[in-house]
């Protein structure tokens, strides 16, 4: 894999050439007491102190809402519309490891039985920038599911401060290395320790359970009295789901008046009541805590199970802001001592 050096001093005129080429620059920003991805126009508005964003980018790839189709009535003609263009070329600066591996993550989903255009445009249009974690929360456990503080999975480009001003910067795809050829004059020639850099963070982090040992439990414990037992207080706010950066659960709505419509695309969530409540009024998950069962089947086995891959990132945006404090990274310790005694 290429490095690259840059200067931390050049980071400003960095950001500001990206915006005067007319690229669009998503970074995190401060609003209020929160850390949240936005829109940038100088290197000023950005902050890269926190661990973590509040929301991940899955956002600017899987939107909250969008419109997926237009129509027109005219004179019992049915005429489709062009939808606004929802690709332009972006780079999304300053995104901790763990966002950028829930991509390649995504990208399964997206393309398992149909390819959805409105996701994979963005994905072409968008270079992922992300820096290296140096240090973490109580919450993360990205080095359980397969993961770094330093991981390159889903990035484009890589930035990890290893001190005395400097990043090193790994080239990681194509697109990263069209990024850094077409900016040539804030590069350098150049390598560092990267391992020394993450020594610290990786120490912290350590490993808080057995992914192996959890999914082993799951596979033979769908009707275990744990999840009732573990799960009633939850509350089904979606809470954990919407800022999940690999949840991606939608709904399609049509909107119509007597001459127009469209057709919406729109985030869901497992942890709803209605997300399979039948016509019938018959729901195959009555109860909260069977709802929690299915997320977390959903993330440690099926998605396992169907494409090889863990459908969780370690980011811990889960545990923090659950409201009933229901924290998955205890809920997967607990599964992980179950397995070890055999307890069912």
């Amino acid at each position: 894999m290429k490095t690259k050096i840059i200067q931390e001093k050049k980071l400003p005129d960095f950001i500001k050439s990206l915006v005067d080429k007319g690229i669009k620059v998503v970074a995190p920003v401060k609003r209020e007491n929160l850390v949240v991805f936005d829109n940038v126009s100088s290197f000023d508005e950005i902050s890269l102190n926190q661990v973590n964003t509040k929301k991940s980018v899955k956002e600017y790839f899987f939107a909250e809402c969008e419109t997926v189709c237009k129509y027109k009535i005219e004179k019992k003609d049915v005429k489709l519309e062009d939808v606004e263009k929802i690709a332009v070329p972006t780079v999304i600066f300053g995104s901790r490891p763990c966002d950028a591996a829930s991509l390649p993550i995504l990208d399964e989903v997206f393309k398992w039985d149909y390819e959805d255009k409105f996701y994979f445009d963005r994905r072409e249009a968008t270079t992922i920038v992300s820096i290296s974690c140096l240090d973490c929360a109580e919450d993360c456990f990205c080095t359980v599911v397969e993961g770094d503080p330093g991981n390159t999975s889903g990035s484009d480009l890589l930035f990890t401060n290893i001190g005395d001003g400097k990043f090193l910067v790994e080239v990681i795809t194509e697109k990263g290395k069209k990024l850094v050829d077409s900016m040539s004059e804030f590069f350098e020639e150049g390598s560092g320790d990267k391992d020394k850099a993450l020594k610290s963070v990786r120490e912290k982090l350590g490993k808080k359970f057995e992914l192996v040992e959890v999914k082993k439990w799951l596979d033979e414990n769908f009707y275990s009295e744990f999840w009732k037992n573990r799960f009633n207080i939850c509350i089904g706010c979606g809470t954990c789901t919407f800022l999940c950066p690999t949840c991606h659960c939608f709904d399609i709505q049509d909107e119509t008046t007597p001459t127009t419509g469209r057709r919406v695309k729109n985030w869901d969530a497992c942890q709803f009541k209605l997300f399979t409540l039948h016509a019938s009024g018959h729901n195959p998950r009555n109860y909260q805590y069977e709802r929690q069962r299915q997320r977390i089947m959903h993330k440690f086995k099926y998605y396992k199970d169907k494409f090889n891959k863990t459908l969780c990132v370690g980011c811990g945006r889960c545990v923090t802001y659950c409201p009933v404090d229901l924290s998955l990274l205890q809920s997967l310790q607990m599964i992980d001592k179950e397995s070890k005694v055999g307890v069912k």
